[in-house]
């Protein structure tokens, strides 16, 4: 199984709405993705300075299914038209479970 984080920089700070908009957007994707097996997503307790903004962790079978989701429609949608506006930068990372 592959597990994939993004971590998300936002270029201001966010309303309740608008994290509104990205939490239920994110909470989706399984329904629109099927290679998806999990999801956990929610905005950084910021413990530490210089964390990122928002963080997503989903779980694949395999890179095959990771690579499904990246290519999907609604992926690109999401990052097009929800996040893509209020993005100043991300990282990503994937390990093996």
């Amino acid at each position: 199984m592959i597990r994939h984080f993004v971590l998300l920089k936002w270029n201001q700070t966010l309303s309740e709405d608008q994290l509104t908009t990205f939490n239920a957007a994110y909470a989706a994707l399984p329904e629109q993705i099927n290679t998806i097996r999990n999801i956990a997503h929610g905005p950084d307790k910021q413990f530490y300075p210089g964390n990122y903004d928002y963080v997503l962790m989903l779980d694949f079978d395999n890179k095959a299914d990771l690579d499904e989701y990246v290519a999907s429609p609604a992926h690109a949608e999401l990052l097009e038209k929800i996040v893509g506006p209020f993005l100043e930068g991300w990282a990503i990372a994937q390990i093996e479970i």
